[in-house]
């Protein structure tokens, strides 16, 4: 959940907004929320302030007493400003080197959006993909089921794990005879309605879920944090997915992949028109990444569409890393080592790289400090856990 951060550290214990003026309620007529000497602040500009917020922080803000803490928060930034002029701090020669950094950001971001809004995704093209995609896009087998887990400590002795093993089978017994367990909360046993397709579960688990049918109830299994019993209460299978569907899914894809392409191009384009070029130190120096480094992150969008040598392209967020360097285009080669689990040891492919999972990367060369910086990857280690009930 977002919480409400202030911009600034609090100097003082509260700052309290009290206007005594007789026109007070006048101004608060007008529309005027707040005043610092001649400068008015209205319900207008907390609107549009409100709107150019993350969403995240828009969504809190815009809750009961949220727009009364935006308020004060822009009457801190405007007389903490100016008393940091009054004071000629903004003369300061660092500061004015940050002003023109900041400036150069927002203008590269202005020209993303620019390059951005050009991006559409006809109806047409949403059906042409689905009719060419049409076997791929389906939705997969499906099963609801109750459950009860009984867990147990890492360190239970043999004894414990038979003592907690007769409860699971107890509870089998129970929903065997068709009674309801799915709110049962007791001690270390939980019980629960999950629905769930192949792959969320572990091979093993999901082998013994999936062979049953409506009604049937699994044997007691051992899972990771414990015991885990199965009751199905209803299967789905799989089917196609209708183009209705998978339209807005499809036209997501497509804008992202548009997207993807035309920001290279415009970045190929641009690096030609002024001339950039990188050498190996100095990029590394640029980027402060060095070849040898590992860093870990999520992936945020995989495309396949990779051009000549690349199998194919991921986005990612770097793990506390510098704004500047936080998120990261990654070329993935025929030469890239991609592996599964964090002990390493188990051999994947690019087809194993989805959106959401965390990662350990080793880039291979140097990094091109864009954004987002441009990088090859040398080995991917993906770290998301193996999934269990």
């Amino acid at each position: 959940m977002v919480q409400v951060k202030r911009l600034f550290p609090v100097i003082l214990a509260a700052i309290i907004l009290r206007i005594f003026s007789p026109g007070a309620a006048f101004a608060a007529e007008k529309g005027v929320m707040a005043t610092i000497g001649s400068h008015a602040v209205t319900s207008a500009d907390v609107d549009r302030r409100l709107q150019n917020l993350p969403e995240g922080y828009r969504d809190v803000f815009s809750k009961e007493g949220g727009r009364e803490e935006l308020l004060k928060e822009m009457v801190r930034i405007e007389v903490f400003s100016q008393e940091a002029r009054a004071l000629g701090l903004h003369t300061d020669k660092e500061f004015r080197a940050r002003i023109a950094e900041l400036t150069k950001s927002l203008l590269a971001a202005e020209y993303v959006k620019h390059i951005l809004s050009k991006v559409n995704v006809s109806e047409d093209e949403a059906k042409k993909y689905y009719g060419e995609h049409r076997d791929e896009l389906k939705v997969p087998e499906r099963m609801k089921t109750q459950s009860v887990l009984v867990r147990v400590a890492p360190e239970a002795s043999p004894q414990a794990l038979e003592k907690e093993e007769a409860k699971a089978k107890d509870a089998r017994e129970r929903l065997l005879k068709g009674e309801d367990l799915s709110n049962l909360s007791q001690d270390n046993m939980t019980g629960s309605v999950d629905q769930f397709s192949r792959g969320r579960l572990v091979p093993e688990i999901e082998e013994s879920v999936f062979a049953l049918k409506d009604g049937d109830v699994s044997p007691v299994l051992r899972v990771r944090d414990g015991f885990v019993v199965f009751k199905v209460e209803q299967r789905s299978p799989e089917r196609d997915l209708g183009y209705a569907e998978a339209k807005a899914d499809i036209i997501g894809l497509l804008k992202q992949e548009k997207e993807k392409a035309g920001f290279e191009a415009a970045e190929a384009g641009l690096f030609s028109k002024y001339k950039v070029s990188f050498q190996s130190d100095e990029a590394e120096k640029a980027s402060g990444v060095k070849k040898e480094d590992y860093f870990e992150g999520k992936i945020t969008a995989v495309s396949k569409d990779g051009g000549e040598g690349i199998v194919g392209t991921f986005l990612m967020d770097i793990t506390g890393a510098d704004p500047g360097f936080r998120r990261a285009s990654v070329r993935v080669t025929a030469a890239t080592r991609i592996f599964k689990g964090r002990e390493a040891k188990a051999g994947a492919g690019f087809d194993d790289l989805k959106a959401g999972q965390s990662i350990k990367i080793l880039f291979d060369g140097p990094v091109m400090h864009t954004y987002p910086v441009q990088a090859k990857a040398k080995e991917v280690l993906i770290l998301t856990e193996e999934k269990t009930p």
